[in-house]
């Protein structure tokens, strides 16, 4: 009889370690299927922002430049402000030491430039944006772009058949999308829980900018980020330099 019991207990034993081994193994292959594809995580994304009555951030940009003389870096910051459905307010430094600060406001499908050397209402807010991409690193690029959906800036645009995984930035848990093309690679990180941007990440050839080899990595950290918290009506009245 006891021997009995012994092999009973032994059988349930054995059953049992089963059942967990079996779940652990379930557990990693859910979280694999938990995985979106890249088309559904950038749906979300896109449908992040299209839902904010407003936006409050900070964006880092550190640029990276290799030329067949020599490298240099840079650094450049934007704070950005939006209140749905179209204004905006960039301001933000030069890119490299000592070269000023601009402002650009959009409102109303008009944008206001200052601090450039031609101070100019722009004919739309996608031409303000465009021209601010080089000398601000792109901090006043992104965001914006999405923001106010605009063509010029998409960091989705090259992203639909990206490869996606999970990865931390900050502590905050993302899917991170890579894609990668003849001309560099891309690499987003999306928030999980807000679908909001955490970083971006671009390697690129730059085709016909200088002599040999040219190469352009750009790092962009969105920090600070408040959403639907009020802001002042006045921080989207136009520089007065533009007046």
């Amino acid at each position: 009889m006891v021997l009995c019991y012994a092999g009973v207990a032994m059988k349930f034993s054995v059953i049992l370690l089963g059942a967990a081994i079996g779940a652990v193994a379930g557990c990693g292959s859910d979280s694999s299927e938990r995985l979106p594809n890249a088309g559904a995580a950038i749906e979300k994304c896109r449908d992040a922002y299209a839902a904010l009555k407003s936006y409050q951030g900070t964006t880092e940009s550190e640029s990276h430049i290799d030329l067949e003389a020599g490298s240099n870096s840079f650094k450049t910051k934007a704070a950005i402000k939006f209140v749905a459905p179209d204004k905006l307010r960039v301001e933000g430094d030069f890119m490299g030491s000592g070269t000023g600060t601009y402002v650009m406001v959009a409102s109303g499908g008009k944008a206001w430039v200052s601090g450039l050397p031609a101070q100019k209402e722009a004919t739309t807010p996608e031409m303000a944006i465009a021209g601010l991409t080089g000398v601000s690193g792109q901090s006043a690029t992104t965001i914006p772009a999405i923001l106010l959906h605009t063509s010029w800036g998409d960091p989705f645009g090259r992203m639909e058949g990206a490869k996606v995984t999970r990865d931390a930035v900050a502590g905050v848990d993302c899917y991170k999308l890579t894609a990668s093309d003849d001309q560099g690679t891309r690499i987003l990180w999306i928030d999980v829980k807000t679908n909001l941007l955490v970083q971006l990440d671009d390697d690129r050839s730059l085709e016909g900018v200088g002599k040999g080899k040219t190469r352009m990595h750009t790092e962009q950290r969105f920090k600070e980020v408040r959403i639907n918290a009020a802001i002042p009506p006045d921080a989207f009245a136009p520089p007065s330099e533009s007046k």
